[in-house]
């Protein structure tokens, strides 16, 4: 008996040393995805010196001698903060959340992949001026920086969410900013609906002041013109793209718009303005 219980105590024992080994190898490897922000590092496509300094709320507050290098200390303390954002939010973009989180992202993948935001912002670079493309450049080949730094230094996987999940740092592109914007743009629209509605109404019903009269906030102002243009479309046309399912799951993000309501406003008197005016800001998280 009193072997048996050396066994067992010997058993406990090894188990909790080895828990206690995974749990520190664990909390190391987190410990180093999560960024430092009192170090100093050197890296390559930086002109000059570049302080990035955190306030009490850790807001980057980025100090540059030229424009290039600022957006650069930019892309990099958005590389540190968001990580996991941006690999997502490009995935989402390009359709390619389902690779990561598997079928039930496919509805959105599918969607994304309609509306085709991703070639739309390949396009929209070559079409950027001379001066938003150098912008665009130095901002990814801050990011990248923050990639390069991650895998050169061992820094985990650069952000903890991504110990969860195999997706690779694939170098950042000015598209992808680009493409961000667009995503953003199309997540803070609930009309997209509401627009197809109207158009298979006026092919169904084409009368446009009747359709006034159904739809009062349609603003046809121009009816024979809108009619020869649907005249040329499909009258099969439904709602919402055939085989997508909206709001089934989470990783669908627009919502229906009877919950919608997520405004804000933020106020200011007088005396604590500068300019002793009242202010008043709307929906200040799309600015």
């Amino acid at each position: 008996m009193a072997r048996v219980l050396h066994w067992i105590f010997r058993i406990i024992g090894g188990s909790l040393i080895l828990s206690f080994i995974t749990l520190a190898c664990i909390f190391y490897i987190v410990l180093r995805s999560i960024p430092d922000y009192d170090k100093s590092v050197e890296l390559p496509g930086v002109i000059a010196p570049i302080e990035i300094v955190r306030d009490t709320f850790n807001v980057p507050h980025i100090y540059g001698k030229n424009d290039t290098d600022l957006y650069f200390g930019l892309g990099y303390a958005h590389a540190q903060d968001r990580l996991w954002q941006l690999v997502v939010d490009r995935l989402t973009a390009q359709g390619r959340l389902s690779e990561i989180f598997g079928k039930q992202a496919l509805p959105l993948d599918e969607f994304m992949r309609r509306i085709n935001i991703y070639s739309l912002a390949q396009d929209s670079v070559v079409a950027q001026d001379d001066r938003t493309k150098r912008v665009l450049e130095a901002y990814a080949a801050g990011i990248n920086a923050r990639f390069m730094e991650i895998n050169r230094e061992s820094l985990g996987r650069g952000a903890p969410e991504l110990l969860l999940y195999n997706i690779p740092l694939a170098s950042w592109h000015p598209a992808d900013s680009i493409a961000l914007l667009k995503l953003f743009a199309v997540n803070s629209s609930s009309h997209y609906a509401k627009e197809i509605l109207r158009a298979r109404t006026l092919i169904t019903l084409p009368d446009p002041k009747r359709v006034k009269d159904i739809l009062p906030d349609s603003p046809v102002t121009n009816g024979e013109a809108t009619m020869e243009v649907l005249g040329k479309l499909d009258t099969n046309v439904s709602v919402y793209p055939p085989k997508i399912k909206v709001n089934s799951n989470f990783f669908n993000s627009f919502s229906n718009n009877r919950f919608a309501g997520a405004s804000n406003s933020f106020a200011a008197r007088n005396h604590r303005t500068a300019a002793d005016g009242t202010l008043l800001a709307n929906d200040p998280i799309l600015n």
